[in-house]
């Protein structure tokens, strides 16, 4: 391979990494499921930009004033003792977010995924100390979920992200296939567990 095809490989690889990431996923899930799940499409923007702002808003933000107040650096190389407080302030926000979003009258599909969402956040508060689990896994196998309880069996397709995801985070060096295939695994069955009991 020639040095400039290993660089843009690389680049790729980077940029689907970071776009794979909980918050830009959850952009389009969220307005697709807050259009279909509300009286009107601006309705279900409005619900979804809400969501989004309450969730990947406001985790995105405590994170920043991390990175530049706390000097935290990359989160993603934190080790897991020192990644532990700012995991389980995530967890809570989405906890609360859904809390509140119930409280207002969210759209039923929307309020599902953001559970899924805060009981996937939970669980990775839970098991940072033990074992670390691919978020992004998690989040693609959450969402194929999602669309699928709102769109009938077409939206498992958004499972097909699941593949390049394995590879860009492998790739990266940021998770094993192990904690890849444990974040699917929680994703889907996060997912499966929060559809069916609500």
């Amino acid at each position: 391979m020639s040095p400039g095809a290993l660089v843009q490989s690389v680049w790729f690889v980077w940029i689907f990494s970071n776009a794979t990431r909980m918050p830009v996923i959850s952009a389009p899930l969220f307005l697709a499921l807050g259009v279909a799940g509300a009286e009107s499409a601006l309705a279900g923007t409005l619900w979804a930009a809400l969501c989004l702002l309450l969730t990947s808003g406001l985790s995105t933000a405590y994170l920043g004033y991390l990175r530049r107040n706390v000097r935290l650096g990359d989160p993603a190389r934190l080790s897991r003792g020192g990644a532990l407080r700012p995991v389980r302030v995530v967890a809570a926000q989405y906890l609360l977010a859904w809390a509140l979003l119930t409280l207002l009258g969210v759209p039923f599909g929307l309020g599902s995924v953001v559970l899924v969402h805060a009981t996937l956040v939970t669980l990775l508060a839970i098991l940072v100390p033990e074992e670390e689990i691919s978020l992004h896994a998690a989040a693609v196998c959450g969402a194929a979920i999602a669309l699928a309880h709102a769109f009938g069996p077409w939206g498992l397709s958004a499972v097909l992200l699941l593949p390049p995801v394995w590879w860009a985070r492998t790739a990266t060096g940021r998770h094993t296939p192990g904690q890849i295939a444990s974040g699917a695994l929680a994703g889907t069955l996060g997912g499966l567990v929060v559809f069916l009991l609500t």
